[in-house]
């Protein structure tokens, strides 16, 4: 059932130092790992049953009784207010849907593997002698590698450091021969460098039992520029960057707010980068001439993604990519440098939208990021809207099945016109 759920969840998604919280209330998991574990097999029967589009009706209401129970038994903990209130227990939840096992997995071994659906698309993947899915979720690392290098080749000369050998999950594609295309998105037939990094992540979120909060990019030589424009595209996929000896392409400061990057031996690019991104007020690039393996995993340390942040900011980088965390963007050129910010303030129930050349917004919403037992102001370039967000269950489930991210839970989305702002 996993592997077939790449190809849904690829579609969608077209400690030394720590993140700012998000912005929510606390909001701790009320369930018991058992009681999660028993949840998420209700899941994992949905997601079954959609996948070969047969019983989706039945499985869909055995889990909605579920729910209605839980909703009953944990009432006092909820104040009265619905299950899909909880957040957490539901990332939880969406995690053990997958049903990781032991089987199949090279503990402590070089493993090369490739998908054959998608272009033959070739890995590298390493596994900690002492892994275990019941002792899980652990970090992934995926290190693009320089050219004219395969991903075997990669890990075994680049990433040797035992503290990350034996704690997290390594893993390098063997990426398109074509350098050229190693910013672009391909097709099945032909995939990109951005794809060949998307399906591998999403192959090995399958099959390993990876922390989806601590799954770090990285790039060494011409992979820099590859990993920092992926990452540019996709920046709420990962919880850092890494570039080792090389140089990056152009690519918006903004849609790094969130996502802190580390350049070991950088170029006069990335030093340019730190730059706007300071003048944006970003400070999450961090520059190190002499930077080792053994800096950036110090670096790492418990750094994790900040799957809700207080602010967004996103630039989009084409058509394609028009995600950034909890928000989504149409109605762009993306020759025209579009930008949108939005801020959350939890202690008035409000979201600060504020955009140039975008025409219309979608915000999608959880209890973490405000409270929706109340009215929610969206206030977009000064025009005010205000609304109930009902927590729909359906929703969310189609959200979480379309993303394959369980750290990312949604009970709902609302889309926003974004008025032209107007001359000073």
């Amino acid at each position: 059932m996993r592997k077939q759920h790449i190809l849904v969840s690829l579609a969608a998604a077209t400690g030394l130092l720590t993140l700012a919280s998000a912005a929510a209330a606390p909001a701790d998991a009320i369930l018991k790992a058992t009681a999660q574990q028993k949840l998420g097999k209700s899941i994992a029967a949905l997601w079954e049953a959609k996948i070969e589009n047969k019983g989706i009706n039945e499985a869909y209401e055995k889990l909605r009784k579920e729910v209605d129970k839980l909703d009953k038994s944990n009432a006092k903990k909820l104040n009265d207010e619905k299950f899909l209130k909880s957040t957490e227990d539901w990332e939880k939840a969406f995690y053990y849907a997958n049903a990781y096992s032991d089987k199949g997995i090279k503990k402590g071994r070089m493993v090369e593997g490739s998908l054959k659906d998608w272009g033959d698309v070739g890995y590298a993947v390493h596994t900690p002698k002492a892994y275990s899915a019941k002792k899980g979720p652990y970090p992934l690392l995926i290190s693009i590698p320089p050219k004219g290098q395969t991903g075997t080749d990669h890990l075994t000369e680049h990433w040797v450091e035992p503290v990350g050998r034996d704690t997290a999950i390594l893993a390098s594609c063997n990426m398109p021969s074509n350098e050229r295309m190693w910013t672009e998105q391909g097709t099945s037939d032909n995939p990109g460098g951005v794809d060949t990094v998307l399906l591998v992540l999403n192959e090995l979120k399958s099959s390993h039992a990876v922390d989806v909060d601590r799954v770090y990019l990285a790039g060494f030589q011409e992979g820099v520029a590859a990993a920092v424009k992926i990452a540019a595209m996709f920046p709420h996929v990962f919880a850092g960057v890494i570039g080792r000896a090389g140089d990056l392409e152009d690519v918006p400061p903004a849609n790094f707010r969130n996502l802190p990057c580390y350049f070991a031996g950088a170029g006069e690019k990335c030093t340019a980068f730190q730059t706007k991104a300071k003048e944006q007020g970003i400070e999450t690039v961090t520059l190190n001439t002499t930077g080792s393996e053994a800096d950036i995993w110090a670096w790492l340390g418990e750094l994790t993604r900040d799957a809700d942040p207080v602010e967004v900011s996103l630039s989009p980088v084409n058509v394609k990519t028009r995600r950034a965390y909890w928000l989504h963007v149409d109605g762009f050129d993306p020759e025209a440098a579009p930008i949108v910010h939005a801020k959350i303030d939890r202690a008035t129930n409000t979201i600060n939208v504020d955009a140039d050349g975008i025409a219309t917004v979608t915000i999608f919403f959880n209890d973490l990021m405000v409270d929706l037992a109340q009215p929610v102001k969206v206030i977009c370039n000064g025009t005010e809207n205000e609304d109930f967000i009902p927590r729909n269950l359906n929703r969310m489930l189609d959200f979480a099945f379309l993303s394959g991210d369980s750290g990312r839970v949604y009970v709902n989305s609302h889309t926003y016109d974004v008025p032209t702002k107007k001359s000073e």
